[in-house]
């Protein structure tokens, strides 16, 4: 996160002492790169914040005993035994 935080205020940095110290349009475009670039570390440093935290939440909600799906709604029994009987093909013919 920090790095995320930290490459970004260098590339905002940058931009500004570029766009400030080349006149030219290729200081411009350089400038606009690394603003742009700037700004799409910080949307990348929010959604990484925001998967910690969900993940920091799950974590602390899982059940101790390891089975992290909830039950089934209609039986309340956990998903594998809930599943439904398996399904026999039409050449299958043994009973």
């Amino acid at each position: 996160m920090r790095t995320l935080l930290g490459a970004a205020l260098a590339c905002t940095i940058l931009a500004i002492l570029v766009g400030v110290a080349v006149g030219s349009n290729v200081g411009t475009f350089m400038a606009i790169l690394l603003g742009g670039t700037a700004f799409v570390l910080l949307i990348c440093a929010g959604f990484y914040a925001v998967g910690q935290s969900e993940d920091r939440e799950r974590a602390r909600s899982q059940p101790p005993d390891g089975d992290d799906r909830p039950p089934t709604a209609a039986t309340g029994q956990p998903r594998a035994a809930a599943r439904a009987p398996r399904r026999r093909s039409r050449g299958d013919r043994s009973n």
